[in-house]
């Protein structure tokens, strides 16, 4: 169930690389997860629900500046973030009462910090 947890997690994530892509805003897409990882580092200490929260959040907010700078809209931004939202409902509803929140926040936090890293 762990690890069946963690493809679910990275799928969700691989979603939203690919909707950001067909939306063209890839060319600074590389930009947002360099700055999400400055942002995991300053909140390191945080609880790892805190930290995904904060993560995603500041990760959709460069994102849609980007967009904006390249189309003057933020519609595949928001688009791309609310599925990743909806991805991650399902996940999290699909394991049902077998998943601690707290387990959910951590596979989502070392996600992030993959792609942040890559």
């Amino acid at each position: 169930m762990v690890h069946e947890l963690g493809q679910a997690v990275r799928s969700c994530f691989n979603q939203l690389q690919r909707c950001v892509e067909k939306g063209g805003v890839q060319a600074d897409f590389g930009s947002c997860w360099r700055k999400l990882r400055v942002q995991l580092e300053q909140d390191a200490g945080l609880d790892p629900s805190d930290q995904v929260l904060a993560g995603v959040k500041r990760f959709g907010h460069c994102l849609g500046e980007v967009e904006l700078l390249q189309t003057d809209t933020m519609h595949v931004s928001h688009a791309c973030m609310g599925a990743l939202k909806t991805c991650q409902s399902h996940v999290i509803s699909s394991h049902g009462s077998q998943l601690e929140p707290a387990q959910a926040a951590q596979w989502q936090l070392l996600e992030l910090k993959r792609r942040a890293e890559a």
